[in-house]
């Protein structure tokens, strides 16, 4: 069991690894895009450059909520471990009475 955990805990830490360096390229991204677009005449050259800004704030925005739900799933598991750290005394107290 606690080499599962080992290997998930892993890969959690890698995904939020790429979660914040897909967030940091994106909004570098948006950034620059934004730049190009407010310098282009209007045409095809600027759309493109709107498209890739709308769609870099978007990838952005995911990133950042895949960082908080893992955020937030190890917020829980914190949780659970403090739940099962103050219901473990009475869980033995029950077993010892048996």
């Amino acid at each position: 069991m606690m080499i599962i955990v080992g290997k998930v805990e892993g890969v959690v830490k890698e995904v939020e690894e790429v979660a914040e360096v897909v967030e940091k390229v994106a909004s570098q991204t948006e950034k620059l895009s934004a730049e190009v677009a407010e310098r282009l005449n209007n045409g095809e050259l600027k759309e493109v450059a709107l498209n890739v800004e709308h769609v870099s704030n978007v990838i952005a925005k995911d990133a950042r909520m895949t960082e908080d739900f893992i955020h937030k799933v190890g917020d829980l598991k914190q949780d659970l471990k403090d739940l099962e750290a103050m219901v473990e005394p009475f869980i033995d107290k029950m077993e010892h009475k048996k």
